[in-house]
């Protein structure tokens, strides 16, 4: 797997479910896109968990998370808001 954007946001059409009948846009934003109107309120993190699966039951194809237990595909993050 190899990441060759980031920084800049974009979309796409992509296939998010295998065996889905049509596409769906897909929206990629950095992090700092994300956060940024928390942070200009007063928002802080003040929680992260980074996620990967275990269950690989269903899993397909070579993209399939499971073959990649060191890349969480999910990140939560928790925000505090100002006082």
């Amino acid at each position: 797997m190899k990441v060759e954007r980031y920084l800049t946001p974009f979309s796409e059409k992509g296939i998010g479910i295998v065996g889905q009948p049509v596409s769906e846009t897909c929206f990629h934003r950095p992090l700092r896109t994300l956060l940024d109107p928390f942070f200009r309120n007063r928002f802080v993190v003040d929680g992260l968990e980074e996620t990967a699966f275990t269950d690989s039951s269903n899993a397909r194809g070579p993209l399939a998370w499971n073959h990649y237990p060191e890349i969480p595909p999910v990140l939560a993050v928790r925000l505090r808001g100002p006082r």
